[in-house]
């Protein structure tokens, strides 16, 4: 390689790295989002509750879902922001004690119906006078 290639090479080595950054952190944002449903569930260093305990997560904590489910596997695999390590965790989680974001605000309509709090809404459009 020459100076002058290695001197266009140095200097658009930011850009590149940057472009690169970017584009894996859009990848990362189509991750599915979980929410932890039970009062407290587990989290663990690998997919067996005789595995390293990492931390214990409440109710309402989001998840963000690394792999989706193995066939056959109970287990998710995870990454949220631990308040007990401060800062990013991965482990695993099992599976029955997660929502998708999605199926959270489904159960959280129907509570609100459910004790009266939301009317269902009117089918028929309002006329105006």
């Amino acid at each position: 390689m020459n100076d002058g290639t290695y001197k266009v090479i140095k200097r658009k080595f930011p850009v590149i790295f940057i472009s690169l950054l970017l584009g894996v952190s859009s990848l990362w944002a189509q991750h599915i989002k979980m929410i932890v449903s039970v009062d407290r569930a587990s989290v663990y260093a690998e997919p067996s509750e005789n595995s390293t305990k990492i931390d214990n997560i409440k109710r309402g904590t989001v998840l963000t879902l690394f792999e989706k489910e193995i066939e056959g596997s109970e287990w998710i695999y995870v990454t949220y922001q631990s308040e007990r390590w401060k800062g990013k965790v991965t482990g695993f989680v099992k599976t029955d004690l997660v929502v998708t974001e999605e199926e959270m605000l489904k159960e959280d309509q129907k509570r609100m119906e459910e004790a009266g709090m939301v009317e269902e809404a009117d089918p028929k459009p309002v006329e105006e006078t």
